[in-house]
């Protein structure tokens, strides 16, 4: 099904982004049952127009042809383009790159965004890509390496009885074990049965599925 393949996609950020959206009151976590984009409120009228134009694309094809709904995103992109909010128009053409596959460019973007401001999620968000990439794995582990570092610092921001913490923690250990070091598995494991949330439980355990497996693999 369409929207499965669009979440799913959608879910490559959602992970860090959540993480990190409890030490930074500023970012938003995005929310994987949620395909609406929803801008901010001090945006101009055109740019609100554009974000709406692009919303009910999604809207109406999410269950609709999937030829269709790539082809709408791409014919899109000039005015996604037009978006003055920097914010906002990153946003959606990171959403439309990543939904068309097209991951060169969405690389292209990662590597913009993170030269203005490095966060742990950009860097995470930018070994996701590399895989999509296939690049070599001691690229792709390399990477992983200096995301495990960034969410360390995240990580230490976090009090220990914030209910975000686990999941931080478990988010760390995922991105060590990718890295190469498999010693974290047990640790990824014991972090994942402390998370109590279970929307949390179950999108970390996609993750500690879809690691091991490559592992084993």
């Amino acid at each position: 099904m369409l929207l499965k393949k669009i979440l799913k996609t959608s879910f490559l950020i959602i992970l860090v982004n959540s993480v990190l959206a409890c030490s930074h009151n500023n970012d938003k976590a995005q929310n994987n049952s949620q395909v609406r984009y929803e801008q901010k409120k001090d945006i101009s009228a055109e740019d609100r127009r554009l974000i709406e134009e692009y919303n009910h694309i999604i809207e109406d094809l999410v269950n609709g042809d999937e030829n269709k709904y790539q082809q709408e995103l791409k014919l899109f992109l000039p005015k996604a383009s037009q978006i003055k909010d920097s914010i906002e128009r990153n946003n959606i053409l990171m959403n439309i790159y990543m939904q068309t596959k097209q991951y060169k460019n969405a690389y292209k973007l990662n590597d913009v965004q993170i030269q203005e401001d490095p966060t742990a999620n950009r860097l995470a968000f930018r070994c996701q890509i590399l895989e999509l990439l296939n690049k070599e794995q001691s690229v792709i582990k390399q990477c992983y390496e200096v995301s495990a570092k960034a969410i360390k610092v995240e990580l230490e921001q976090i009090q220990k009885n914030d209910p975000m913490y686990n999941y931080a923690e478990f988010t760390y250990y995922l991105e060590m074990y990718r890295a190469g070091h498999t010693e974290y598995k047990e640790k990824m494991r014991q972090a994942l049965s402390s998370i109590k949330d279970e929307s949390m439980k179950m999108n970390a355990n996609i993750w500690y599925e879809d690691a091991v497996s490559r592992v084993s693999n």
